[in-house]
C-alpha cells in the first residue's frame, strides 16, 4: 500500500500541507480506511458514506464540522486512488512482461504451442483485470474531484458570507 509521504499521482498538486503533516495515528487510521474501501471494492458514493460514518465515530467530539468530515474522506479517498495508481502500474508491468514473453513464445512457436495459448489466456485475464481496476481508479478520481469542488464551494461561499 502506498504511504501518504509521497503524493505522485495526478492529485499531487492538490495534496493540502495538512494531509502532509497528520498525526501518525490519525494516518494510519486513513490508510487502514482506504484498505478497508478497497478490500470491500466499494462505489465511491458508498465508500465516502462508509467513510463519513466511521469518520464520525472515530473522531467524535474533535471534529466539529463537516468541511473536517469531508477533509478526512478526500484523504481516504486520496490514499484509495494512490493504491488503485499502484495496482494498475503492478498490472501494466505484468501485461508488458507478458507481452514480451509473447513474442519469445510466436518466435518458437512450433516448439511451445500449449505454452502460447496458456499465457494469451492469462493475458486476456489481467487485462480485464486492468479494465476493472482502471474504471474503480475513475470513479475514485471522480469522487474525489467533487467533494474537493464542493470544499472550495463551501469555502467561498464562507468567504463570500464574511464579506
Amino acid at each position: 500500500m502506498a504511504s501518504f509521504h509521497g503524493f505522485d499521482g495526478p492529485f499531487a498538486a492538490t495534496v493540502p500541507h495538512q494531509f502532509t503533516a497528520l498525526r501518525p495515528q490519525v494516518r494510519a487510521w486513513a490508510i487502514a480506511e482506504a484498505a478497508k474501501v478497497k478490500a470491500l471494492h466499494l462505489h465511491p458514493h458508498a465508500a465516502a458514506q462508509m467513510i463519513r460514518a466511521a469518520a464520525r465515530s472515530r473522531f467524535h467530539g474533535q471534529v466539529n464540522n463537516d468541511q473536517d468530515i469531508e477533509a478526512i474522506i478526500s484523504l481516504v479517498l486520496m490514499q484509495v486512488a494512490q493504491d488503485a495508481e499502484s495496482d494498475l502500474r503492478s498490472i501494466m508491468n505484468d501485461i508488458h512482461h507478458a507481452t514480451g514473453k509473447r513474442k519469445t513464445l510466436r518466435d518458437m512457436t512450433s516448439l511451445l504451442k500449449g505454452d502460447l495459448d496458456a499465457l494469451s489466456e492469462i493475458g486476456e485475464d489481467t487485462s480485464l483485470r486492468l479494465q476493472m481496476l482502471m474504471d474503480r481508479r475513475s470513479k475514485y478520481f471522480e469522487a474525489l474531484s467533487n467533494i474537493m469542488r464542493k470544499a472550495s464551494n463551501t469555502s467561498s461561499d464562507i468567504v463570500g458570507n464574511l464579506k
